[in-house]
Formats: structure tokens, sequence, C-alpha cells
């Protein structure tokens, strides 16, 4: 692994995959959150970071309106029905993972990555939850990705 760079984890045929790249945001250091937004803004992806926390049933909707707030403001979605539609069925497979994963939440954090091409939009979490009754964190990382019809409606 002696040459093993991002680019080389990131590219696909020619191409960076945007759950790749969600992924990478999601679990970049804190300190290299700009640069690693930067770089794929300047390989023509739309992306952000945002992180959300929260408890117990709160916690779903906390997640979602932070990330959704983020995708808005940073230009990865419009603001219209259409674009948060597509947003939420994302955002809605990558919880049901997540709900799969774990009996309860009784508190938990989450750095979130989003990215998006013309094509596709990827979400990916990665972060601590803690499970109720015991005394210890759990490590998640979990993605999702969709295509994105952009073809106007006629």
């Amino acid at each position: 692994m002696k040459n093993l760079s991002v680019e080389k984890l990131l590219f696909m045929n020619n191409n960076i995959s945007t759950a790749k790249a969600a992924i990478i945001l999601a679990m970049v250091d804190d300190g290299n959150d700009e640069m690693a937004v930067e770089y794929l803004k300047s390989q023509n992806m739309k992306c952000v970071i945002t992180r959300a926390g929260g408890r117990g049933d709160n916690l779903k909707d906390k997640l979602f309106r932070n990330s959704l707030t983020a995708a808005e403001n940073s230009g990865i979605i419009e603001k219209n029905t259409r674009f948060k539609y597509i947003f939420f069925n994302v955002f809605s497979k990558l919880f049901e993972k997540l709900d799969k994963s774990v009996f309860g939440i009784s508190g938990a954090g989450f750095k979130i990555g989003i990215v998006r091409t013309d094509d596709f939009i990827s979400i990916a979490i990665s972060g601590k939850m803690g499970i109720p009754g015991l005394n210890i964190d759990y490590d998640i990382l979990e993605v999702e990705s969709d295509y994105i019809n952009i073809q106007e409606e006629e």
C-alpha cells in the first residue's frame, strides 16, 4: 500500500464514485473538511459536509433536517418539492439500514457527507451511537446512492 492515494481510492473507470466521495467526506478528519470539499468541487462534484446528533426518536428528524438544509444551502439540490422528494428517498433508504443495525439509540453524533453529480446523489453518515442500557458506543458507517432523473418533465 506504499503508493495508495485518495485519488486511487475515489476513481473508478476514470470517474469518481459519488458513494466513495460521500464516504470520504463523512470520515475525513475535521481539520481536512474544507480541503476534501474543495478537491471534489474541482472534480465537478457538488458536495457538503454537515453534522448532527440527538437522542431517541428525534434523531432521524434532526439528521434529515440538517442534511436537507445543508444540501439546499450548498446548491446540491434545488429548493423545490421534486428534489426534496429525491433527497428524502435516498435518506429513507439510508436510515432503513441504520434502523436494522441496532435495537435502540440512546444518543448519537454523526458527520454527514453529501455528494451529487448530474446523474447521482449519495449520502454517507459516520459516527457513534450509544446503545440503551450499555456503556458503549457503536461505530456506524452507512452510505446510500440513487440515480437522479434530471430530465425536465414535459
